[in-house]
């Protein structure tokens, strides 16, 4: 595989190659010629011209992939193995929380994200298959993720209408269906939302749906805003990632 063009917002932070001794490492070639007021990681420093080291750099970004049954089902639909953690940001790096992008190199700068209008049924299908086939609803040419072991559907609403990314296209959204085992879990979810926002502790949407026979919840993303006709990306990493943890 090629390298992989690492973006902060869209500025050019490096090169991430794999760690060849361990799959589950790789390394950031940090370029000459990068600045940034915005800080990548409280983990480590990313110096023009320098490599970070491997492990900082490897829990940093391998904080962003998928998680327990999540990250076996998505690997082995990608013909990838769980534990390469460079195979996994190739497959589902285009789009992660934060503002942290990986480009195939040789992108074209006048890339188009691309988005599916998704009616009730075609979301009912989208959440039945987070749920059934831990796979996060993705389509082949997904490039989307999120950690955490909770079943989701990554998606976009527009004016209303809720919209499926494909490639490295940005959600707007996190929806969670209703996990029979659990019942319960996306309305305490949904009731810690709304004690957060109300306590001041957060300002983004959180509301049970219902698409054909599933119920779910739609959660607005706090790194995510809607400019126009395109999708903005606010940094962010948690505290697993800022002290340098696996």
């Amino acid at each position: 595989m090629p390298g992989l063009d690492v973006f902060l917002h869209d500025q050019f932070v490096g090169v991430v190659i794999p760690d060849k001794p361990e799959r589950g490492r790789i390394v950031l070639n940090v370029d000459s010629s990068y600045a940034s007021d915005v800080l990548l990681s409280e983990a480590f420093v990313a110096i023009p011209g320098r490599r970070p080291p491997a492990r900082a750099v490897s829990n940093f970004l391998g904080g962003y992939v998928p998680e327990g049954n999540q990250r076996e089902r998505m690997a082995a639909k990608r013909h990838i193995d769980k534990d390469d953690l460079f195979a996994l940001l190739f497959e589902f790096g285009g789009s992660l929380a934060g503002a942290v992008t990986l480009r195939e190199q040789g992108e074209s700068p006048h890339y188009q994200s691309v988005y599916e209008s998704l009616d009730e049924h075609a979301l009912a299908v989208r959440l039945k298959q987070a749920l059934t086939e831990a796979d996060q609803g993705i389509p082949d040419d997904s490039r989307s993720t999120l950690p955490g072991y909770q079943p989701k559907v990554l998606a976009a609403l527009f004016d209303g209408q809720w919209m499926y990314p494909h490639g490295r296209a940005h959600s707007t959204h996190i929806l969670k269906p209703q996990v029979p085992a659990r019942p319960y879990r996306i309305f305490d979810e949904h009731y810690s939302h709304l004690l957060a926002n109300r306590v001041g502790l957060g300002g983004y949407g959180s509301e049970i749906r219902q698409a054909e026979s599933m119920t779910y919840l739609a959660i607005e993303r706090f790194d995510r805003v809607i400019d126009g006709n395109e999708v903005r990306l606010h940094h962010q990493e948690d505290l697993a990632q800022a002290m340098g943890l696996d």
